[in-house]
């Protein structure tokens, strides 16, 4: 319990949240809390309620925390950047448990910040990994993640390019193990979040009239660059599901399997490289 003068400011913070339609007002007040309230100082409770003015206007979280937490791993965000959700936690665990030999390196395309291949990684001890971002902002978050998280003896390669440029940008990671990928999803003019569709990076978001043409574009560049039965994962929005399982299909993947985000949402493919 907190003093009651802290809990009254909580409560009516909790309130401001939930009028905001903040998705989950409890939950981010816990974590405002932690973050502002923990260690008592003179500013910290007008710091508190600035945090909290500032998630009512719908400011992602992370960016008011400067870090978001993923696979338990705190990853640092901030303006400009797409951060880590916990939905995409399924993919890593449904590609770690399809792994049954050493994983010597990992492809990260539409990297972002880093934290599906910074975590897949750290859970297979592999030795080698590509991060493919074009995003100037994000990649500067990107190399900051990596020095914080990453072994020092691990290679490192972040490929600062498009993945719609040229085909054999990607040659120096051909016959990676993994090929995972978090692209762009969101059909054009989509309604979702305000966090999302104010504040996020839109190319970060949005792909197309339908959302699926960089989910696509991966699909390609993943059979170009993975080993024979390698593994690839692929988060995309729930209508691309049959997309994305016929594109696989028609590539000669094998082993083709689907499954729910954390939200329920059949946003995750995985497969095997014939």
């Amino acid at each position: 319990m907190y003093h009651p003068e802290i809990e009254l400011v909580r409560d009516t913070a909790r309130e401001k949240l939930v009028l905001a339609g903040v998705p989950d007002a409890e939950g981010d007040i816990e974590q405002l809390t932690y973050h502002f309230l923990q260690n008592s100082g003179d500013d910290s409770l007008a710091r508190f309620i600035d945090a909290v003015e500032s998630r009512s206007k719908r400011i992602p979280l992370g960016y008011i925390l400067g870090y978001a937490e993923f696979d338990g791993l705190n990853f640092i965000v901030g303006d400009g950047t797409f951060v880590p959700r916990t939905q995409s936690l399924p993919m890593i665990n449904a590609l770690c448990s399809r792994t049954s030999s050493p994983v010597e390196t990992i492809t990260d395309l539409c990297a972002g910040v880093g934290p599906l291949g910074i975590s897949l990684m750290l859970r297979l001890s592999s030795s080698r990994v590509y991060f493919v971002e074009y995003n100037k902002t994000a990649i500067g978050y990107l190399k900051k993640n990596i020095k914080n998280l990453v072994p020092s003896n691990t290679q490192i390669h972040i490929l600062e390019n498009d993945i719609f440029s040229v085909d054999d940008f990607l040659s120096p990671a051909k016959l990676s193990d993994i090929v995972i990928a978090n692209p762009p999803f969101v059909p054009n003019g989509r309604a979702s979040l305000p966090e999302f569709s104010q504040h996020h990076p839109q190319d970060a978001i949005f792909s197309g009239e339908d959302g699926s043409i960089a989910v696509r574009r991966c699909c390609l560049l993943t059979k170009k660059i993975l080993r024979r039965h390698g593994i690839m994962g692929i988060e995309h929005h729930e209508t691309h599901a049959d997309i994305v399982r016929d594109i696989l299909a028609t590539l000669d993947f094998r082993d083709i399997r689907q499954i729910a985000d954390s939200d329920g949402k059949m946003r995750i493919t995985t497969a095997l490289n014939s």
